[in-house]
């Protein structure tokens, strides 16, 4: 879906995703720095092989109390602490009790520009 805009130069992007991968929680551990690593390489033409990307961890185990949620916002934390230029922000507290995503936008705004 982004490959028309590999021509394109960017200075940063940003992510706002993560719940539809709560199915495959620990898989996100993975999957998010892969596509962060893929993305630098496609827009900077620079592939960093410095990286140590997370292993998927077994489903054996996984703990059957978790959340999928938390285990997702966890996978997020983790790859924001090992890549460089790479940040975190959540907007856990603005969602509705009845729908993830929060109708407050300009907070979420606010908080990525930070």
């Amino acid at each position: 879906m982004i490959a028309l805009l590999v021509p394109l130069t960017f200075t940063g992007a940003i992510w706002y995703q993560g719940e539809g991968n709560a199915g495959r929680a620990y898989q996100y551990r993975h999957l998010l720095p892969v596509m962060i690593a893929d993305w630098r390489g496609r827009f900077t033409q620079v592939i960093s092989t410095s990286h140590h990307f997370p292993r998927l961890l077994p489903a054996a185990q996984k703990k059957s109390q978790e959340s999928p949620w938390a285990v997702v916002r966890e996978a997020q934390a983790l790859t924001a602490h090992r890549l460089p230029t790479c940040d975190l922000a959540l907007g856990i507290d603005l969602g509705e009790v009845d729908d993830i995503h929060p109708k407050n936008k300009q907070d979420v705004g606010r908080r990525l520009a930070l």
